[in-house]
């Protein structure tokens, strides 16, 4: 500690440049305090929540640092010392109440010992007392600190909390500067504060010409206009300057009469707001200013016919200034012809929009084969699938139904051949000797889609088996899709198996013989679209699977 007191008395001016005020300048130690109330709490336990507003608006949990350079210490937050990078607004939630304090740290001057900027003022008149006090961020329950007092930054006091004068002379105007050196787990950190004390032995004279001057009313202009709606809240300040003279008369007249009227005079705002009335004066700082503010809790007819005068006199003279209240134009009516032209372009586009909706939704196959055919999509890479569909169908029906020449003629051709899927038929593909089922649940596991074409003859063991199994894989396990060609419509059919009827409408293709045979028919567009997304066949490809 005496090394850091002999520090500062070969460097005083080194020293007293790091500060200013308490929590100000960077290298100082600062305190912020919650709020005076939250360590007088009855509670036996209090929450209290340190947070810092980041520049994205976000609030970050201050916890301490890995060096405990921040501490927060119940209602206290503790910086040992300031960093430029701690400037910024801190929240306090203290039982679910907020307190905001704000640190302005900034860099330190190097002529910040002569300088009078961010200087407490004080100007005492010759032979009169006065005390300056130091100032610390926060009431320290420790005792290792030291003062150094400065005069014009020459050593003037050691370890004393204030500088009495009982009775000024001139030579004791000069700027008091003091430094607080504080330990902290065996560190030094200081803080600082400066008063510039004035003695004049004419401030007297002064005072009374100050007195006497004029009482003017600030701003420019003697006429305020603002422009409101019926019914709102409106509250008007009214600033004055007064000179250091305590009698004036400072107050709102609402001028309905047009002659002096005490009835016209604006009352005092009491706890209840229910009409016009005035706040009490403030002070604005110590140069005379004073403050009134008139508050309307509902501007009515009367408010807006008579205006509001913000009244200041004193025994010398008087101002005044005008406060009108307008009602807010309504704005230019919108002409006929843009009206009629933005109703036409809001129907049109409502209508453009509603029928591009219903293109999307009746071409939506054509689309998706579209943007699959653009972009090469391939929905079978890596799924470890041999096959892009088993086809199951009546083929040991004693009567060779038209549907086996159908799925073997026909669909399996164009699906293998024209459009280059890969086909699983079960009698084609199976290996002799196996166990049927055991066969056929290997394929139905191989395999992307299952395509079942329903017709009148489709009851066989066989068949009934692929179907119930291949939708139970659909609809319990997920393995598998469904397509169901309705070779027969299921319409005309007294019999549907009920696991069928669970199968949703989107997955159902109806076969109408001739109609359906073009390969660019409505019926071989929805096959594609329910089918595995591959990359279309090129040219070569395509004649290749023909020569097959």
């Amino acid at each position: 500690m005496y090394r850091q007191k002999a520090v500062c008395l070969i460097f005083g001016f080194a020293c007293l440049m790091e500060f200013v005020y308490p929590c100000y300048f960077e290298d100082e130690y600062c305190v912020l305090k919650c709020d005076e109330n939250t360590s007088k709490s009855n509670d036996a336990e209090v929450t209290i929540i340190w947070q810092k507003r980041l520049p994205s608006n976000a609030l970050e949990i201050i916890s301490a640092d890995i060096d405990n350079r921040i501490l927060t210490n119940g209602n206290l937050l503790e910086f040992w010392p300031l960093s430029l990078n701690d400037s910024g607004e801190y929240i306090c939630t203290v039982q679910g109440k907020d307190y905001i304090k704000t640190l302005n740290v900034k860099k330190k001057n190097p002529n910040y010992c002569r300088d009078v900027v961010s200087t407490d003022r004080l100007s005492k008149t010759v032979g009169t007392a006065a005390t300056i006090n130091y100032n610390l961020p926060h009431k320290s329950k420790s005792t290792s600190y030291s003062v150094v007092w400065y005069k014009d930054c020459k050593i003037f006091a050691e370890n004393v909390s204030k500088l009495s004068f009982e009775a000024l002379k001139v030579s004791d105007s000069a700027i008091y500067a003091y430094v607080i050196t504080h330990v902290h787990n065996g560190q030094y950190y200081n803080i600082s504060g400066k008063t510039r004390l004035i003695v004049d032995d004419h401030a007297i004279k002064i005072r009374d010409v100050q007195e006497h001057v004029r009482p003017r009313i600030i701003g420019l202009g003697s006429t305020i206009i603002t422009e409101v709606e019926m019914g709102q809240n409106v509250s008007v300040k009214c600033e004055a300057s007064v000179g250091i003279t305590p009698m004036f008369q400072f107050s709102w007249v609402h001028n309905k009469s047009r002659v002096d009227n005490l009835d016209d005079l604006v009352d005092d705002c009491k706890s209840h707001i229910t009409k016009p009335c005035m706040t009490e004066r403030s002070h604005k700082n110590k140069e005379g200013i004073e403050i009134t503010e008139l508050i309307i809790p509902s501007i009515n007819e009367d408010d807006i016919k008579y205006p509001y005068l913000c009244s200041l006199s004193n025994s010398q003279d008087s101002d005044t200034k005008t406060y009108i209240f307008k009602l807010k134009d309504k704005g230019p009516d919108i002409p006929k012809r843009v009206f009629t032209t933005s109703i036409i372009a809001a129907v049109t586009c409502s209508l453009a929009i509603i029928l591009l909706f219903a293109l999307c939704i009746s071409f939506r196959i054509e689309i998706v084969l579209l943007y699959r055919n653009i972009t090469g999509l391939d929905e079978t890479t890596g799924d470890s699938k041999e096959y892009d569909a088993y086809i199951s169908f009546e083929s040991y029906s004693s009567l060779k139904g038209e549907e086996r020449d159908f799925a073997l003629r026909i669909l399996a051709p164009v699906l293998e051949k024209n459009l280059g899927f890969k086909l699983c038929i079960f009698e084609r593909d199976v290996t002799p000797g196996g166990a049927m089922v055991d066969d056929m649940n290997a394929f139905l596991e191989k395999s992307r889609r299952l395509i079942i074409v329903f017709s009148k003859n489709y009851a066989s063991d066989k068949v009934m088996y692929e179907m119930e199994s291949g939708l139970h894989k659909a609809m319990v396990e997920r393995n598998i899709k469904v397509i169901l060609i309705e070779f027969t419509p299921l319409s005309e059919l007294s019999y549907i198996p009920e696991s069928l009827q669970l199968l949703k409408k989107g997955n159902r293709v109806k076969w109408k013989g001739e109609k359906s045979q073009p390969l660019n028919s409505r019926f071989w567009k929805k096959i594609q679209y329910l089918m595995p997304a591959k990359p279309a066949l090129s040219k070569s490809d395509f004649h290749r699977l023909h020569e097959l």
